[in-house]
């Protein structure tokens, strides 16, 4: 699958250990918000209803750069209450996380603050991990970042461990 396809199914099923929700979906922003992880499942299906009505909900909303709050009317599985939480990598706002409550209490000002760094982590890490064609990175930058900290590690090891020469 590779490290980025790995780091989007983290992102959606790591973020229950934070908050209640039934339902996590990370979007790739863009011309149409394209659907990129669903928690619980190993392989997103965009063609879904589901899906379908998820993508237009955030493709009308406007971007403001802070969590909001949304409803999803009906649908397979009901009224949901959603947030979405903006994924800004490198100062743009590439991707997004909405979580949706099927059946708990609306959102929380509590639980919005306590998710809103971790939007910021999820970014970060994309930023890391990310590769994109047409003017993002060709290669990782935490490889770029790695490779002078190995050499530098390696030659603090070689300057500390003396191998005698007799």
């Amino acid at each position: 699958a590779g490290p980025l396809r790995e780091l989007y199914f983290i992102i959606v099923n790591s973020t229950a250990a934070v908050a209640r929700f039934e339902r996590a979906t990370l979007w790739e922003l863009g011309k149409s918000p394209r659907l990129l992880a669903v928690s619980g499942a190993e392989s997103p299906n965009p063609r879904t209803v589901e899906a379908e009505k998820l993508r237009d909900i955030i493709a009308a909303r406007t971007e403001t750069g802070e969590p909001s709050t949304l409803r999803s009317n009906g649908g397979e599985n009901g009224n949901a209450d959603l947030l979405w939480l903006p994924l800004r990598v490198e100062g743009v706002f590439t991707h997004g996380l909405l979580l949706q409550k099927l059946s708990a209490p609306a959102w929380t000002e509590a639980e919005i603050k306590t998710l809103k760094p971790l939007a910021t982590a999820y970014a970060g890490a994309l930023g890391l991990f990310g590769e994109k064609k047409s003017g993002w990175k060709t290669r990782s930058s935490l490889a770029r970042t790695l490779w002078p900290l190995a050499a530098l590690a390696a030659l603090l090891i070689l300057t500390l461990v003396r191998i005698p020469l007799r």
